[in-house]
């Protein structure tokens, strides 16, 4: 069936549960795992287990740890309703996903995908350059390729099996219709605009206490425009870092909204490793051993640069991510006697994941800008301040909870015991599990956040006048929003 090569699209097909979506940044989500709902619970309450042992995202319960590759599964097993006592720790969905072992015959498989830009078809939305032409097609370069092995060490005794898979994506990712200041806006020429623009001091200096008291702001008589002597020196630093408008609108002219179009290389590069061993030493006794290993980086640049950073071109988080996950268990299974069965195993997880912005080593805020408080001594304070400017683009560092660096365990030992008693069937056991969070992050809940960094914001309500009245004071208008 064409459904990617994760097994959580083939959850589509089972009822009660919603189309597997994907989820948060690839940082986050190295794994691409999928996200849905059971029977209506929650897509936290989800848990999948490898081999009997769960592989959870802890910071964000509701994907897994580790999606194997699809050429080493063997079978997937979904409980919905009905748990069995074993099976907890769900309330939507039991998962159990378990890895292909090795015969007594050697046998192995091997595949490759490959897609670019010259077997998709152009954009039709794609936008004009400045001077009409077409925008070549953008760059995307993918493969994933892999294979698997699997066979006898010692026959009837001793198995082996492997599974490999790697994925490169390398493309130029695309943000049109962003709007950016125009050539004369940024001389401080607001004539193109036909909105009024009311100065918020007096002329003295002083800040004008009552909007309806404000005038129109003026340049040796011109109207809506501002003198060069009152443009902010940290706005002029700032200007030159924003680039100018590349964008036609209707008519081939620039227009002063969606009037920036930009692209940058995204890569994302990713390989899985699954290994697993079976031991049958005698009839009554049979163990398994399985390692698996997630290794990725990616890079995702910025809408304006290393420099003045904005928001991330491809979605999710800026700059460089990097990590492993490591996923290892062991168990096995004993015949005590003819109607005495015991089986156990041990799981262990540890997801090593982060990302950082690209000019994390600088402080713009306080070197270039001189806006003390911005900037901290600590290495995840760097980068740029960001600035919030209504109707434009965002400028600096836009996600506040970056950088982040997570290292996440978790250990989890099952033990289960089966007795046939005439017509009894009694299963009982144990299933102990200890999680550990252990995250660098200036991230903060409950509030709003600037980052570590800083931030501003400019609105429209100071350089508006007022025309209404407020009933509980005739002489004063309403706060201007900011």
């Amino acid at each position: 069936m064409p459904i990617g090569r994760n097994y959580q699209n083939l959850f589509k097909t089972l009822p009660g549960i919603t189309p597997p979506a994907d989820a948060h940044s690839i940082p986050s989500n190295p794994s691409r795992s999928l996200v849905f709902n059971a029977n209506g619970s929650s897509y936290s309450s989800n848990n999948t287990r490898i081999d009997g042992a769960s592989s959870t995202n802890l910071w964000l319960p509701h994907v897994t740890a580790y999606v194997p590759a699809l050429e080493s599964i063997e079978t997937v097993n979904v409980v919905t309703n009905s748990f069995d006592a074993e099976q907890g720790l769900a309330g939507g969905a039991a998962i159990n996903v378990q890895i292909k072992s090795g015969t007594n015959e050697y046998r192995g498989s091997a595949f490759e995908y490959h897609n670019n830009q010259l077997l998709n078809a152009r954009n039709f939305f794609q936008p004009r350059n400045a001077d009409g032409s077409l925008r070549k097609r953008s760059k995307i370069v993918y493969n994933q390729f892999g294979g698997t092995l699997g066979g006898p060490i010692i026959k009837n005794k001793l198995f082996f099996f492997g599974s490999y898979e790697s994925t490169f994506d390398r493309r130029n990712s695309e943000r049109p219709n962003l709007t950016v200041p125009t050539a004369p806006l940024r001389t401080g020429d607001l004539r193109a605009s036909n909105t009024p623009i009311f100065d918020p001091f007096d002329a003295r200096g002083n800040l004008i206490a009552n909007p309806a008291d404000r005038q129109p702001i003026s340049c040796n008589g011109v109207a809506n425009v501002i003198c060069a002597n009152r443009i902010s020196p940290i706005v002029a630093k700032i200007l030159p870092l924003i680039p100018l408008p590349n964008q036609v609108g209707a008519g081939g002219t620039i227009a002063q909204q969606n009037n920036y179009f930009t692209s940058a290389p995204f890569l994302f590069d990713r390989w899985t490793l699954a290994t697993k061993v079976n031991w049958t030493p005698n009839d009554k006794l049979n163990l398994f051993g399985r390692y698996s290993h997630l290794d990725y980086s990616t890079f995702n640049e910025a809408t304006f640069g290393p420099v003045l950073q904005g928001a991330p071109i491809a979605g999710g988080n800026p700059g460089t991510g990097s990590g492993t996950t490591y996923n290892f268990s062991l168990g096995g299974t004993y015949t005590l006697r003819s109607n005495f069965i015991l089986d156990g195993n041990f799981g262990f997880v540890r997801m090593n994941t982060g990302v950082e912005h690209s000019d994390i080593n600088s402080r713009p805020g306080l070197d270039l800008l001189g806006i003390p408080g911005t900037n901290g001594r600590r290495a995840y304070e760097g980068g740029f301040p960001l600035f919030n400017v209504g109707g434009y683009e965002r400028y600096g560092v836009t996600e506040p909870y970056m950088p982040y660096y997570r290292s996440d365990d978790q250990f989890q030992y099952v033990f289960n015991a089966n007795w046939l008693k005439g017509a009894h069937n009694l299963r009982f056991g144990s299933d102990f599990s200890v999680q550990q969070l252990n995250h660098t992050q200036p991230e903060f809940v409950g509030g709003a956040s600037y980052g570590a960094r800083g931030g501003f914001d400019f609105g429209q309500g100071p350089t508006q006048s007022c025309t209404r009245v407020d009933p509980a004071n005739s002489s004063r208008c309403p706060p201007s929003p900011i």
